[in-house]
């Protein structure tokens, strides 16, 4: 369980998840969300920082002892294609040092990726169970009552936010009835209804 989006270089090792799901509760605000994706069924991956596998039992214990409401866990997929998988991962560690070998290996290869994979994710949806995942999804929610910050702007507030002074790019502008003034170089604009007009300062 590591943050995909960044880096190998940069990827923090997650050794202790309970102090994660911890700090996870303190950043987040009331009615924030955590989205996770964490393996269960896996071959060892971004080692040497594979510390865990985690069960959905499991990922609610962590959530529950950071007080974060489980709103879903999901399976990544079925059982049919965990073990597809697994044997082509297998398949795939074997020698070349025998000529013959390599070649049966070879010739499974592709008919596990291209007749068996497939056919095992076609009948996954005949699946009654999906108890073997190769990774659990989780969707937690912070306790308590969502704040949203009031984003209702008036006409000044919305030229201050995205225009700036084309005389020396500041964007301390202020506005009145028929002027917007720049209040770094003191530059003034003719303002006609909602146009601006940059073009003409009447300084």
């Amino acid at each position: 369980m590591n943050p995909c989006f960044l880096s190998k270089e940069h990827r923090p090792p997650l050794s202790e998840p309970h102090r994660f799901f911890r700090e996870v509760n303190r950043i987040l605000k009331p009615g924030g969300k955590l989205f996770l994706y964490v393996p269960f069924v896996m071959n060892e991956h971004q080692v040497p920082f594979d510390f865990f596998r985690y069960t959905s039992y499991g990922l609610k214990y962590l959530c529950r002892q950071a007080r974060l409401t489980v709103l879903n866990v999901s399976p990544t997929n079925g059982p049919l294609y965990t073990a597809s998988r697994w044997v082509f991962i297998a398949l795939q560690q074997i020698s070349k040092e025998k000529k013959w070998v390599f070649t049966i290996r070879n010739i499974l290869l592709g008919l596990f990726k291209f007749i068996f994979i497939p056919l095992c994710v076609y009948l996954e949806k005949y699946s009654t169970k999906n108890d073997f995942p190769q990774c659990w999804m989780l969707i937690a929610e912070k306790e308590g009552q969502k704040t949203y910050k009031n984003t209702k702007l008036d006409k000044c507030d919305v030229i201050r936010e995205i225009i700036c002074c084309p005389r020396c790019k500041s964007a301390a502008l202020t506005q009145t009835k028929h002027q917007l003034r720049c209040c770094e170089c003191g530059e003034v604009f003719v303002v006609n209804g909602d146009q601006i007009d940059f073009s003409q300062d009447i300084t």
